[in-house]
């Protein structure tokens, strides 16, 4: 598996190979972190016999050649903690390749609540709030559609990405929304740098731990990212 040495040095993430049989072929010391526990019990993990159910199913598929990806609530990995996981399984002939992370309320609340996530910081215009609608964090797509510096916007009222002018009752049905079932979508306008509107489809998702509410993740689809 030589290809991916590239992979395995400059990784943030938790990465682990998983053979064909399921057993462990490697994993880097981020994946020990998350999964807790003697390294030497994470040597002996086999994903198809040693996690929980919905766990195994995962990579049953994966095993079969399908990428998933997908989050998992209070799972028990090697060293008795629950964590709150996000996991990314990709098929590489006949093995599976997984990438990991803690989004647990921990280690959220301890990065300023953020979801260190390739499929955040790679994937389609987003950004993070928290219950008060304060940007947290905003990934790369979004920065470089809106033509803004990210660290001009952390911290910031979501308020401040939206053009004037927006229609004051689908903000208010958004409001109660996020509010009431903490999922909205529908179409606002943003304001780019140079003062133009873009109008964006909105997909906002509540981020919640089992001590409570933890904020929302927010997609921004655009014209140039498939949405007319």
């Amino acid at each position: 598996m030589a290809l991916f040495e590239g992979l395995w040095a400059g990784c943030r993430h938790g990465l682990m190979l998983f053979r064909p049989d399921g057993a462990l072929a490697r994993a880097n010391a981020q994946a020990a972190i998350i999964a807790g526990g003697p390294p030497e019990d994470l040597a002996r993990l086999n994903c198809l016999r040693d996690l929980p159910r919905v766990a195994c199913e995962a990579y049953v598929r994966a095993f079969a050649g399908e990428p998933v990806e997908t989050h998992f609530r209070h799972l028990t990995v090697t060293g008795g903690v629950e964590r709150d996981l996000w996991i990314a399984l990709q098929p590489v002939g006949g093995w599976v390749l997984t990438l990991v992370d803690d989004i647990s309320e921990q280690v959220i609340r301890q990065t300023g609540p953020a979801l260190t996530t390739v499929a955040f910081e790679e994937g389609e215009p987003a950004y993070l709030m928290d219950t008060q609608r304060h940007v947290v964090r905003i990934n790369a797509a979004l920065c470089a559609l809106l033509g803004v510096d990210g660290a001009t916007v952390v911290g910031a009222h979501e308020r401040t990405l939206r053009a004037p002018g927006q229609d004051a009752e689908e903000l208010q049905r958004r409001r109660d929304a996020l509010c009431h079932a903490g999922e909205w979508r529908g179409e606002l306008w943003l304001r780019r740098a140079d003062g133009q509107p873009l109008r964006v489809l909105q997909t906002v998702t509540r981020l919640r731990a089992r001590h409570g509410e933890l904020g929302f993740v927010v997609g921004c689809r655009a014209p140039s990212f498939g949405y007319p």
